[in-house]
C-alpha cells in the first residue's frame, strides 16, 4: 500500500511539497532546511529529475539522517526505507519546524520547486514575519534603567488593580518589571530596559524610538489638501493615547438632545472605537521600520487611522493583556 501511494507521487512533478533526489548529496540538505524553514514536504531519494526509479544503495539512510542533523538547529526528518518494484528509495517526511534554520551556514526557503538561499536582510525579515523577532522584547541598547519613569509605572499599577480588582503587587518597581513582566533584563551586569518598557514607561521614548510619535491632523474637507488643526505627538504609549483623544475631541462634532428631562451629548464618532483602532495600530505596527508613522486623519465625512508596515510583529499586545490595561 506505501508502495502504491510513492508511486503516485513520482508521477507528480516537483513543486513545493514535494523533491526527487538520486542520491544524498549537499542539495538534499539545503531542501531539507528549506522544507524546515517554510511547508511540510517529502523528499524522494532515488528518484531521477526525469522520474525513473533508480533506487539506492543500502545504508544510505544515515547519510540522509546525518546531512539533516548537521542543519542549525538539526533537523529531524521522519526517513523510511521504501521497496518499489525490487529497488529501494528512501522517503523523508519534513515538517515545518517554526524555527529558522540553516545548511552550511545559509538558510533557505521553499519556492515552488526551488530552495532559494536567503541574504541576511531576507533572514531578518523571514525571522519578523513568522515571529522569531519581536521588537518589544528586545533590549533597547542606548537605554538604561534610568530612562525609565517609575512614576509611570506606579500609576499604571493603581489603574490596573482597579482595572482587574487585583492588589498592588507588593514588591519595587524594579522587581516587578524585571521579574513579574521582564520589560527589565540584566546584561554584563548592568539593567537594560527592553523597547516596551522605553514605549510604555520611558521617560523620553522617541529619544529611542522615534517611530512611536503618532501624527495627528483635521483636514478641511474630504481630502488632504488643507488641513484645519495637526500635531506630532510624543510620550509613552498611555500619554499618547490620552493626547489623541484631546485632539480628536477639539476636532469632531458633538451633538445632544433630551433624555427624560436630562441633556446628553451624542458625540460624532465613539472615541471608543477610534481608541481601540489607535491601539490595534500602535501594538501592530512594523517598529523595524523607521521614518513612517502612525497617523489619525479626521476628515469631514471619515476618519483614518493609518499602520505604516501591516500587521508585522511589533509590540506583543497578547501578552500585554491582563498586564497592561490597553481596552
Amino acid at each position: 500500500m506505501i508502495a502504491e501511494s510513492i508511486k503516485k507521487f513520482i508521477q507528480q512533478a516537483e513543486g513545493q511539497t514535494l523533491e526527487f533526489k538520486l542520491r544524498p548529496s549537499e542539495e538534499i540538505g539545503k531542501t531539507i532546511c528549506a522544507f524546515a524553514n517554510t511547508n511540510d514536504g517529502m523528499i524522494l531519494v532515488g528518484i531521477s529529475d526525469s522520474k525513473d526509479l533508480v533506487g539506492i544503495s543500502r545504508k544510505m539512510e544515515s547519510q540522509v539522517a546525518n546531512i539533516a542533523h548537521s542543519c542549525k538547529p538539526s533537523i529531524y526528518p521522519e526517513i523510511k526505507e521504501v521497496e518499489i518494484d525490487g529497488k529501494a528509495i528512501l522517503v523523508g517526511k519534513v515538517k515545518k519546524s517554526g524555527s529558522i534554520h540553516s545548511y552550511k551556514n545559509i538558510a533557505y526557503k521553499r519556492v515552488g520547486s526551488h530552495d532559494k538561499p536567503l541574504s541576511t536582510e531576507e533572514v531578518i525579515e523571514f525571522a519578523k514575519s513568522i515571529g522569531k523577532i519581536q521588537f518589544d522584547s528586545q533590549i533597547c541598547e542606548e537605554a538604561v534603567y534610568d530612562d525609565i519613569d517609575e512614576e509611570k509605572v506606579k500609576e499604571f499599577l493603581q489603574k490596573r488593580a482597579i482595572k482587574l480588582e487585583v492588589e498592588i503587587p507588593g514588591i519595587s518597581i524594579k522587581d516587578f518589571l524585571t521579574k513579574t513582566i521582564k520589560a527589565i533584563k540584566e546584561v554584563n551586569g548592568r539593567l537594560k530596559p527592553t523597547h516596551a518598557a522605553i514605549l510604555f514607561f520611558g521617560k523620553n521614548p522617541q529619544d529611542f524610538v522615534p517611530q512611536s510619535e503618532i501624527k495627528v491632523a483635521r483636514f478641511k474637507g474630504t481630502t488632504m489638501i488643507e488641513f484645519i488643526d495637526s500635531k506630532i505627538l510624543k510620550g509613552s504609549f498611555y500619554e499618547i493615547l490620552g493626547e489623541v483623544e484631546i485632539f480628536f475631541r477639539r476636532n469632531t462634532r458633538l451633538a445632544s438632545k433630551i433624555v427624560e428631562f436630562k441633556r446628553v451629548d451624542i458625540p460624532e464618532y465613539p472615541f471608543e472605537v477610534i481608541r481601540e483602532a489607535l491601539v490595534n495600530a500602535m501594538a501592530h505596527r512594523d517598529y523595524f521600520r523607521t521614518g513612517a508613522t502612525v497617523r489619525v486623519l479626521i476628515f469631514d465625512d471619515r476618519i483614518e487611522v493609518d499602520n505604516p508596515g501591516g500587521l508585522l510583529p511589533g509590540l506583543d499586545i497578547n501578552h500585554l493583556e491582563g498586564v497592561y490595561p490597553v481596552r
